[in-house]
């Protein structure tokens, strides 16, 4: 049984819960709590620290978009795509604000404008990765980050090859190459673990620490065609971290012979059979055997003397783990889809602007987040902003996205379907959190109880 109707329908609830309720009133997302009953079955959310973080809206917009690129037959999407563009108008316009967050901080929006450029190819978001690409070298060059930040130097290195491919950036490219051969300077063939040089007797790993840096060498080996000279530490650093190291808690079974995930092309034949070890290694626990879900722990202590990896407690961090899977989708999938000779869709890879989708001009004719919130930015990144007082926060019109007509057999069909969709969401603002329920019917029902902090302004006027 295929998973993608479930999975798409999870996303959009998702989506369309995080905007109803995850928001706060200058329609920031925001962390909340809930403080209703353990035994009521609503929920009562409130503003958890009255803090935001830019590096969350951002992966928001990429979110919104991301739904709409693979649901393009669904009504909403064109409301989805329409708020996504909205977030893209907040990093243009506050894009001096980026200047005084936090080296990670600007590290993960320099990766979400990457994910939004490669399935939009918007000039706005390509100018934002020039400058954010620029000042995170600069940044990189105040300061020794191998010492105590392996992630960050790692995926940034990632999102400077991304960047590269976006930009043709030269300089891009080069950073990215002396970040990431640095990184293979770190490794210890005999222990088979990369060095952390900030740590004496015995180092800790996060579970982004090794899959960051696994990941960097993996496309970095790709790009400059290093496969078969990288390969033995790609080899070493999963034996070392993912077989006999515990990182994850269980591994999931293999697929069994009845299943098409086991084949090539999910044929089912026998010549496309893969082996059991594509899937997981036998020495590895199931769930079953550790009655553990397959997550990645927090971190695990490295005893240099004993040359052995231990974790005190199995401890999970959801933060780290929704991270780290996304990454590991997100940048390996290709690479699956190759192996397992999938056939790709037509569109499948074309950016939004040149799908039907955009046939809908984007824009805002009212602010959706308040200016005067951008102050509230999480303390470790505090920012002052001089602007001019307004209770709107996006206020001009966005450019609309083109379609050329070529890729349309019948253009007077495809126009009288633009039309029609237009007539559709002509009326519709997604600038509230309300309106994207609004924008499909068969939401009119849903069986959510409202958040009760929020139900002052659920009824703003737009």
């Amino acid at each position: 049984m295929s998973l993608e109707k479930p999975f798409k329908y999870l996303a959009k609830e998702q989506l369309q819960f995080y905007s109803e309720n995850l928001r706060n009133s200058e329609g920031l997302f925001v962390d909340k709590k809930n403080i209703s009953d353990g035994n009521s079955k609503g929920f009562s959310l409130v503003d958890k620290d009255g803090k935001f973080k830019f590096s969350d809206q951002a992966f928001m917009m990429d979110a919104y978009l991301l739904y709409s690129y693979y649901n393009e037959p669904d009504q909403i999407s064109d409301e989805f795509i329409k708020f996504s563009y909205e977030i893209l108008e907040m990093f243009k316009d506050y894009k001096a604000a980026l200047y005084d967050l936090s080296f990670n901080e600007n590290v993960q929006i320099f990766l979400s404008l990457n994910i939004f450029y490669k399935y939009s190819s918007n000039l706005d978001a390509k100018e934002l990765i020039l400058d954010l690409g620029d000042l995170l070298i600069s940044k990189f060059q105040e300061k020794d980050y191998y010492l105590d930040s392996i992630d960050d130097c790692a995926l940034f290195s990632i999102c400077l090859m991304e960047a590269y491919k976006h930009t043709e950036m030269i300089t891009f490219k080069e950073m990215a190459k002396d970040i990431t051969e640095k990184l293979i300077s770190l490794y210890d063939a005999d222990k088979n673990i990369f060095i952390k040089l900030g740590d004496k007797k015995e180092s800790k790993y996060s579970c982004l620490d090794v899959n960051a840096y696994l990941l960097s060498l993996i496309i970095y080996s790709n790009q400059e065609n290093k496969v078969t000279e990288l390969k033995p530490i790609i080899s070493g650093i999963y034996r070392k971290f993912f077989v006999n190291g515990g990182l994850l808690t269980s591994w999931p079974e293999a697929p069994t012979l009845d299943e098409i995930e086991r084949y090539k092309k999910l044929s089912l034949r026998s010549d496309d059979m893969l082996d059991e070890t594509y899937f997981r290694m036998p020495i590895l626990p199931t769930p079953k055997s550790t009655g553990l879900a397959p997550i990645f722990i927090k971190n695990l202590s490295y005893s240099k003397r004993k040359d052995s990896l231990s974790t005190n407690r199995t401890s999970f961090d959801s933060n780290k783990n929704m991270f780290n899977f996304f990454l590991i989708i997100y940048f390996l999938k290709d690479m699956v889809e190759d192996f397992m000779e999938f056939t790709p869709s037509l569109d499948s890879n074309l950016p939004l602007n040149s799908r039907s989708i955009n046939k809908v001009k984007l824009n805002s004719d009212k602010g959706s987040i308040n200016k005067n919130a951008l102050s509230n930015v999480d303390n470790e990144n505090p920012i002052n902003l001089s602007t001019p007082n307004s209770s709107e926060f996006i206020n001009k019109k966005i450019n609309p996205i083109t379609l050329t007509t070529e890729e349309y057999t019948n253009f007077e069909e495809s126009e009288a379907k633009y039309i029609n969709i237009l007539k559709k969401t002509n009326n519709i603002n997604l600038s509230t959190k309300n309106n994207i329920s609004k924008a499909n019917p068969s939401f009119k029902n849903k069986k959510y109880k409202k958040n009760k902090a929020q139900h002052l302004h659920n009824n703003k006027k737009v």
